[in-house]
């Protein structure tokens, strides 16, 4: 099936350069190579008014999150920058899977249709990638240059003109579970077996360190990791975060944050029962559901702002005086894997040089972490044989960024 070049020429209008589209090819050599595990890295191309469908789709991908079977990075995770397209690109070039969610928005979007549009197209043509189209609001379809090839849903209604979403959601998983089927197929690992996972439990796999601390230096900036669906705060040493340093006010078990998988949301919850633990100011009792901005109280003395980086990650940040840090951010993340970046930030650090520079990718392995960090590109480096063990004690680079390592149980 062709991509007939009704873009006007704005992809490429050259006759002798036709694109093929397809919802399924084998791949090349090269990658064949690039996926050893037989893990799909999926790459979802959304424009910015459509991101509560690319949430509603991530929900329903959670079962092939978390047996494995597929990594997700998304258009949101590179904000816009004068770098985007050399941040973005090698991402789209390096997955197995690009899904289009196509709305009159992707089209009017620069971005969308210049970079990633052309950069998937590209991708496709060139390393034999799956391109998935995926209609979520109707439109016009006639000059998209998608007539005549098959897009999800497979009926041809978009995703907003169902009556019931959960319905259109699940017709386009099962289209793309047979694409991951057809990709494995290729491969010659056989039919993916989807293992029954709890809702919100990480793959069964990891059984080492759960908990990674990574500082900046010069001492600026802390990320504390902590993969799973619940992580503690307090002064104990046995909480994924511990606040070694609170005042006596904080309890040893003082709260805990918490991951829903359906929902795609966070939680938080008062352990203590002093009632020292305010949300936005009001007395937190019960398991309260958490939004970007809110303001998390532990013993009246130590507010952090809730905040979410990602699809992969949520948590909270604050000024860490006491550990000599502009920035602590403890990260809460129910995925694999996690793009570290303090862009997030930039007016909150007094060290300016380490407010816009992207870190690389931490992915959590049986064995522990591994870290892919930044190219000299300014794109973290998503190859798998980029990413290296982290040791507990050593120092690693990450593009003009040096990064201590602790590793706790």
């Amino acid at each position: 099936m062709r991509f007939h070049h009704e873009l006007r020429g704005r992809v490429d209008t050259r006759s002798d350069s036709p694109y093929t589209v397809a919802l399924m090819s084998a791949p090349s050599d090269k990658r064949l190579a690039a996926s050893p595990a037989a893990t799909a890295r999926v790459f979802v191309s959304c424009a910015a008014p459509d991101a509560l469908y690319q949430c509603a789709l991530y929900r329903h991908l959670a079962p092939l999150r978390r047996a494995e079977k597929i990594t997700l990075h998304h258009s949101s995770e590179f904000p816009p920058s004068e770098n985007r397209e050399a941040e973005v690109r090698p991402w789209i070039q390096a997955a197995d899977i690009v899904i289009l969610l196509l709305s009159p928005d992707f089209f009017d979007d620069h971005d969308m249709f210049h970079v990633e549009l052309r950069a998937a197209l590209a991708h496709q043509k060139d390393d034999g990638a799956v391109l998935l189209p995926v209609f979520i609001r109707a439109m016009e379809r006639t000059h998209t240059g998608f007539v005549g090839i098959q897009c999800l849903p497979d009926n041809g209604k978009a995703v907003r003109s169902w009556s019931d979403d959960d319905e259109a959601w699940t017709n386009v998983t099962a289209g793309i579970v047979r694409v991951i089927e057809s990709w494995r197929a290729a491969l010659g690992v056989g039919e993916p077996a989807i293992d029954a996972e709890p809702v919100g439990m990480l793959p069964s796999s990891p059984a080492g360190p759960s908990v990674l601390v990574l500082r900046t230096q010069p001492a600026a900036l802390e990320f504390h990791c902590a993969f799973g669906t619940r992580a503690l705060f307090g002064r104990s040493r046995s909480c994924q975060f511990p606040l070694r340093r609170a005042p006596r006010s904080v309890s040893n078990e003082h709260a805990a944050i918490g991951y829903d998988a359906y929902e795609d949301s966070f939680s938080v919850e008062a352990l203590s029962a002093g009632g020292a633990t305010h949300l936005n100011a009001v007395q937190l009792g019960k398991a309260t559901r958490l939004k970007p901005g809110d303001c998390l109280t532990l013993g009246g003395a130590v507010p952090m702002y809730f905040f979410r980086p990602g699809f992969a990650a949520g948590g909270f940040y604050y000024r860490s005086t006491d550990t000599g840090c502009d920035l602590a951010q403890y990260l809460l993340i129910p995925d694999v894997e996690v793009r570290l970046r303090p862009l997030l930030f930039p007016d909150r650090l007094q060290n300016q040089a380490l407010a816009t520079a992207p870190y690389g990718t931490l992915r959590r392995t049986p064995e522990g972490f591994a870290f892919a960090p930044t190219s000299a590109a300014g794109a973290s480096r998503c190859e798998a044989a980029a990413f290296r063990p982290l040791r507990h004690g050593e120092t690693i680079t990450a593009g003009a960024v040096k990064l201590c390592v602790e590793i706790r149980p």
